[in-house]
C-alpha cells in the first residue's frame, strides 16, 4: 500500500512462472490469491504503507509456489516508495513505488513492472504506485503504472484528491497521500491484490507424459517477463 501524508507509492509485487508441472486427475492444488497491503495513515501510529500478502500454489506432495507481496510506501513528505531489494531464485520483484513530494511539490510516477502474453497479447502488472504530494493549490498526478495506482494530489486551492488502489488482480501498488498544504492531509490507498494464470491440456495427447513431465526444465531470464524497463537488470543464481 502507498505511504500517506505524502509518502511514497507503494511497490509492485513479485512474478513468478512455471512451465510442466505435473499433476493428476485426483490430485487438488490450493490456490491463494494474496490481497493488497494497506495504505498507510495519517493521524494514528502508521503512516508506513503496508507489504502485500504472497500468492501461492500448494501441490499436493507439499511443494509451493509463492509470488512475494511488494513493500509499502514509507509516510511522510518525500518518502521513498517501496522497493523490494531481496534476490529470490525464480522470481522478479515487480515495479518500485513512486517517491513522495516535498512541500510544496507532487510525487514521483511508479516503475514499470512485468508482461506477458499469456492470453495471446500483452498483459502488464506489478506496477509501482504514484507517490503522494504535498500541494500547494491545484497540481498534477503522480501516475501509477501497470496496475499501480495513481498519488493523492491538490484539486483546488482548498481539497485534495484520495490515492487511488491498485487496480484489482493486478498486484499492483497503491498510490501515496497527501501532506498538509491546501486541503487535509490523506491517506495511501490499498494495493492491488495478485492474480494466477494457469493453462492446461485438456486433450490427453497435448500433454507431458508423467515420466517426462518431471524431468522438463525451463530457464527464465528477466527478459521473460518484462521488456518495459530497460534499466532493469537481473542475474542467474
Amino acid at each position: 500500500g502507498g505511504g500517506g501524508d505524502g509518502g511514497g507509492g507503494g511497490a509492485g509485487g513479485s512474478a513468478v512462472s512455471r512451465s510442466a508441472v505435473p499433476v493428476t486427475p485426483i490430485s487438488t492444488i490450493s490456490l491463494k490469491v494474496g490481497g493488497g497491503g494497506g495504505g498507510g495513515s495519517w493521524g494514528w501510529s502508521t503512516y508506513d504503507g503496508l507489504a502485500g500478502d504472497s500468492t501461492t500454489i500448494t501441490f499436493a506432495s507439499g511443494v509451493t509456489i509463492s509470488a512475494i507481496g511488494g513493500p509499502g510506501g514509507i509516510g511522510g513528505p518525500g518518502s521513498a516508495g517501496g522497493i523490494d531489494t531481496t534476490s529470490r531464485p525464480g522470481q522478479f520483484a515487480g515495479g518500485a513505488g513512486g517517491k513522495g513530494s516535498t512541500c510544496t511539490g507532487v510525487g514521483l510516477s511508479g516503475k514499470r513492472g512485468v508482461s506477458n502474453y499469456f492470453n495471446g497479447w500483452e498483459d502488464t502488472y506489478a506496477g509501482g504506485g504514484g507517490g503522494g504530494s504535498c500541494p500547494n493549490g491545484l497540481t498534477t498526478t503522480a501516475p501509477g503504472v501497470d496496475g499501480g495506482g495513481d498519488g493523492s494530489r491538490g484539486i483546488s486551492s482548498v481539497s485534495n484528491s484520495f490515492a487511488i488502489a491498485g487496480l484489482a488482480n493486478s498486484g499492483g501498488g497503491g498510490g501515496g497521500g497527501t501532506a498538509t498544504g491546501t486541503g487535509s492531509r490523506l491517506w495511501g490507498a490499498l494495493g492491488g491484490s495478485g492474480i494466477i494464470l494457469i493453462r492446461y491440456a485438456i486433450n490427453s495427447t497435448d500433454a507431458f507424459p508423467a515420466s517426462l513431465a518431471g524431468d522438463v526444465r525451463q530457464r527464465w531470464l528477466p527478459e521473460n517477463f518484462q521488456q518495459l524497463d530497460s534499466a532493469r537488470k537481473g542475474w542467474i543464481e
